[in-house]
């Protein structure tokens, strides 16, 4: 085949398909040989180049315009050193290198496997163009030939090794949007391995390596480093969680986590396991339960609200819980310590200790305790130290006032009233004894 052809001419030969439209020019030189049932003993090689070629389909979802570039082949190798085309609103320029490509086309187990290099580069690349969603059926089709035509099973990926590097301005997903989107990535078996995937997020940044295994389609397993650096929470936090409405800050995070995912890509709590830090600057926690029985506890309402200036914590997920170690969070009415744990469910099960500002410290109310009994909580600064119990769930925490240190202070404060008032009669009855003698030998 050498020859070059105007696509919108190619109506006029050939029936095409209703809904079709073809356009732009394509020129080739092309030498094929062989039987098509047996690809493995065809030859072939040539170039084969597209000029402003715009192709749209009934069944697909979006067009392919203004495709430009080249593709050379022969029977080990295809190959395009720059393509270039529009796919719905997205931007694409590919480069790649595809190699035993006739073993694709062949049952032969026997042949090399299909290895390939790609290179993306994208100014703007939406997610809904290159991955449609299941809504985007062809005209006509049916649930029933649609699910006809899925595979009931098997790895939701090409049958194909690729090493993939990928650099996107913007990348416009479902939910998300994401910016300067770098990454470098291989897949081989039902499995793709990331290496240093990069974007700026939420008014910060995050890097991530690790696993996503697609073996089991309807359990996808994860093994994943992932650093944020500087993010708004209230960005990003209210897609994963709840508990992200209420918390406002600049968050850094630092964790790996290994679960598995559903068959739509949810998390599967109980199969999350992980461990890392968190710290936030400059934040508000508003809104949360425990804060509001606290506040009500003492009687102080500014509690419900808390302005922090750094909030920091370790934590390890197992077992569905998130476990937490020494959070702290340094705010403007009192000093925040926790230790305990949260159910990916909403239970609770944690201890909370608040060292109150002097100022704060003056205005509360101890329920049970007047009078001199509330110094018992304060510290050598004057401070009124709190340790409160957490059980119940998010949404109905139960907090109570642990008292034991107290109880322990007012044992340790009696007991050494007690040895001081023994000491101070001790002291009466040795001197009541020395005048005694000192009365005896005057009168010698």
């Amino acid at each position: 085949l050498n020859g070059s052809l105007n696509l919108a001419e190619v109506g006029q030969y050939y029936p095409l398909e209703p809904g079709t439209e073809l356009a732009g020019r394509m020129s080739a030189n092309v030498n094929v040989a062989g039987k098509v049932k047996e690809p493995a003993a065809m030859k072939g090689s040539g170039p084969m180049e597209f000029q402003g070629v715009s192709i749209k389909t009934p069944a697909s979802a979006n067009p392919v315009k203004n495709l430009a570039g080249a593709i050379t082949f022969n029977n080990q190798l295809v190959e395009a050193k720059k393509l270039s085309m529009n796919l719905g609103k997205s931007d694409l320029t590919l480069a790649f290198a595809l190699r035993n490509y006739l073993s694709l086309m062949s049952e032969d187990k026997s042949l090399p496997r299909p290895t390939a290099k790609l290179t993306l580069n994208s100014n703007h690349l939406y997610t809904a163009d290159v991955m449609p969603s299941d809504k985007q059926q062809p005209k006509g089709a049916t649930k029933d030939t649609v699910a006809a035509k899925q595979p009931q099973s098997g790895v939701p990926l090409p049958n194909v090794d690729m090493d993939i590097n990928a650099t996107i301005g913007t990348l416009t997903m479902e939910k998300f949007e994401f910016k300067n989107v770098r990454g470098a990535m291989k897949i081989a078996d039902g499995v793709i391995n990331m290496q240093n995937f990069s974007l700026n997020a939420f008014g910060g940044s995050a890097v991530s390596k690790g696993s996503l295994n697609l073996k089991d389609p309807k359990r996808p397993l994860f093994d994943l480093a992932l650093d944020i650096n500087g993010v708004e929470s209230h960005s990003l936090l209210p897609h994963f969680t709840s508990f992200g409405q209420r918390v406002n800050g600049k968050m850094t995070m630092n964790t790996t986590m290994k679960g598995a995912l559903n068959d739509t890509l949810g998390l599967v709590p109980p199969a999350l396991n992980g461990q890392g830090r968190v710290q936030i600057t400059d934040g508000v926690l508003t809104g949360v339960k425990v804060n509001q029985a606290i506040a009500t506890l003492l009687k102080l309402p500014d509690l419900e609200t808390i302005k922090f200036k750094d909030w920091a914590n370790s934590f390890t997920i197992a077992e569905g819980r998130i476990i937490i170690k020494d959070l702290k969070i340094h705010a403007l009415d009192a000093d925040y310590t926790v230790n305990g744990s949260q159910g990916l469910d909403g239970s609770l099960d944690y201890v909370m200790t608040m060292l109150l500002s002097q100022t704060t410290s003056g205005k509360v109310n101890l329920p049970g305790f007047a009078g001199q009994a509330a110094d018992l909580f304060k510290d050598e600064t004057g401070r009124l130290k709190l340790d409160f119990a957490v059980g119940g769930t998010s949404d109905d925490p139960k907090v109570s006032l642990d008292t034991k240190s107290a109880q322990q202070k007012a044992e340790t404060l009696a007991k050494k009233k007690l040895e001081d008032e023994a000491k101070k009669a001790t002291d009466q009855l040795k001197k009541k004894a020395e005048d005694a003698l000192k009365g005896i030998f005057k009168k010698k």
